[in-house]
């Protein structure tokens, strides 16, 4: 009958529930930071990517991604996006298109992930 109360017992689990949380949130952190280097190295829709999950518990809630056909930067706030939580960030590329080049076009050119960036960019 010696062992810790139940108050202690809860302290403990909620102590341990939070470092794994913070220990979560550097992981994703780590990974979104990793992603957008090889994204900057490869200039492609590197993989393994972060999930949607990640990017947003580590802070990244901005998508940056350029049009193939007119170079122009745009962000995704992936707040917005109506995908699973678990879905990768890459698994987006094959579904954005520019909309000033889909005005009369049946086959607009496809967007590229650029980077996660935690503040909108600013265009135009």
């Amino acid at each position: 009958m010696g062992g810790p109360t139940r108050n202690k017992r809860l302290e403990r689990l909620h102590l341990a529930e939070s470092a794994a949380r913070e220990a979560q949130r550097k992981a994703d952190v780590l990974a979104c930071e990793a992603w957008n280097e090889r994204m900057t190295l490869d200039g492609g829709p590197a993989q393994p990517a972060p999930s949607l999950r990640a990017a947003l518990n580590a802070g990244y809630r901005w998508l940056e991604v350029k049009c193939s056909g007119c170079r122009q930067h745009a962000t995704i706030d992936l707040q917005a996006v109506r995908r699973r939580h678990g879905a990768a960030i890459w698994t987006l590329e094959g579904e954005l298109a520019c909309q000033r080049c889909r005005q009369g076009n049946k086959r607009a050119p496809r967007a590229t992930l650029v980077r996660l960036a935690k503040q909108k960019i600013r265009t135009g």
